[in-house]
């Protein structure tokens, strides 16, 4: 039986190849944006617990003026660390973003040579049926002619 061959192949493979990499190019965005989002959290928290503190040094019974700049200087550096990252995170989103839509166009792409696959797959295989039943109606006269010959 013959075998069935798809003359974009090629392309096919290297539409797939395109997706696989637009697909590791958006991990590595969601993967960037995960961590950013991790950092920002810790940054919070981090001056959070800093004016927290701040606060328990300026309570009435232990007023300690010089600690309590200090406490303040490093929840303002948290935060200033914070609003970068947040910054970042925004550049990263964007990215992602793009990112996402370059996948969905590379897996568009992909999808349409997958069409023309399978629309040239149905075609070559009622190609295939015709070839056969054309056969099959060759040997059923060559069988007909023979016993149509020995009858007369």
């Amino acid at each position: 039986m013959a075998r069935f061959t798809f003359r974009l192949e090629r392309v096919l493979e290297l539409r797939e190849r395109e997706e696989r990499s637009r697909q590791v190019a958006l991990a590595a965005f969601e993967r960037r944006r995960v961590e950013l989002e991790t950092q920002i959290r810790a940054c919070a928290g981090r001056a959070r617990e800093e004016r927290a503190l701040q606060a328990e040094m300026l309570s009435p019974g232990g007023a300690d003026v010089g600690a309590a700049r200090s406490q303040a200087a490093a929840a303002v550096h948290e935060i200033a660390r914070a609003q970068r990252l947040s910054i970042e995170l925004a550049g990263v989103l964007r990215k992602r973003d793009d990112a996402r839509a370059a996948l969905a166009r590379a897996m568009a792409d992909r999808r349409a040579i997958e069409l023309l696959r399978e629309r040239a797959m149905d075609e070559w295989r009622a190609a295939e049926s015709r070839r056969e039943d054309r056969e099959l109606d060759d040997v059923s006269m060559a069988m007909t002619r023979r016993t149509m010959g020995q009858e007369g």
